[in-house]
């Protein structure tokens, strides 16, 4: 409320995000980086995290310490694509000490749901295997304007 110009040499503006949803999960139970903590996964909980970018990798590892079966699938770009490569590193190692996999390059083809576990099928790697988890958490689009820039650089 302080009508002062500020002036400064750069400025980052951090207005937050909300997931974007592709439609392969419209119709199967998910949860998202804003609800997955709404009922922790437990121990041996079978978890799919649909993206491998900062906020998956992140809640991949957490859920992993927390004692659940994690399994992450990534874009055609794989993990952590923004990132330098020696981050990734770190978090390639990190997955293997906690016991996360990995799957890519893939794309989340199609969902299931039946009963209280849900199916990803990955479908660039034939033949198609599906993954069963307990929880599907989608994180691969923070935003909607992410999704359309990531499909114009895939246009390249």
């Amino acid at each position: 409320d302080d009508p002062r110009p500020v002036t400064f040499a750069k400025c980052v503006l951090c207005t937050g995000s909300g997931p974007a949803v592709p439609a392969t999960f419209a119709d199967v139970p998910y949860d998202t980086n804003e609800t997955i903590f709404d009922a922790p996964p437990t121990s041996g909980t079978k978890l799919a995290v649909v993206g491998a970018g900062p906020i998956g990798c992140e809640l991949a590892q957490a859920c992993a310490r927390l004692g659940a079966d994690v399994t992450v699938f990534t874009g055609r770009r794989g993990l952590l694509s923004r990132e330098r490569a020696d981050a990734k590193q770190v978090v390639e190692r990190a997955f293997r000490e906690d016991g996360v996999k990995v799957v890519t390059p893939t794309m989340a083809a199609t969902t299931e749901s039946s009963s209280s576990k849900k199916k990803t099928k990955k479908s660039s790697q034939p033949p198609a295997s599906a993954i069963k988890a307990a929880t599907v958490v989608v994180t691969a689009l923070t935003t909607k304007e992410t999704a359309e820039k990531d499909d114009a650089a895939d246009d390249d």
